[in-house]
């Protein structure tokens, strides 16, 4: 397994809930995706698919736990930053156009 710095997407002990003290509708333990691999998610309705993406995107604020895309700790930076660098450094389909 390769670092977070090196690798494209590096999650750990993420949790995610809409508001303070709701429920959490993310719990991520680990997940690790290196450069240039390719990632397909399925899941149910609600199962959190948008949600990882948003967090991924920037759209949603990061967590408590660690959110790395590139090396880059998501959480680390200000909502606007985190906005700008995550679509300049990936790209998304959304399942509307599948």
């Amino acid at each position: 397994m390769k670092s977070a710095e090196s690798s494209a997407i590096s999650l750990s002990a993420l949790q995610f809930a809409y508001s303070p003290g709701g429920a959490v509708v993310l719990d991520i333990p680990h997940w690790q995706v290196e450069q240039g691999a390719q990632v397909f998610l399925k899941g149910a309705s609600g199962s959190g698919k948008s949600t990882l993406l948003n967090l991924l995107a920037g759209i949603l604020a990061a967590p408590p736990g660690t959110l790395h895309l590139l090396g880059q700790d998501l959480a680390a930076l200000s909502s606007a930053s985190a906005t700008a660098f995550a679509p300049a450094t990936s790209a998304w389909c959304s399942s509307s156009s599948i």
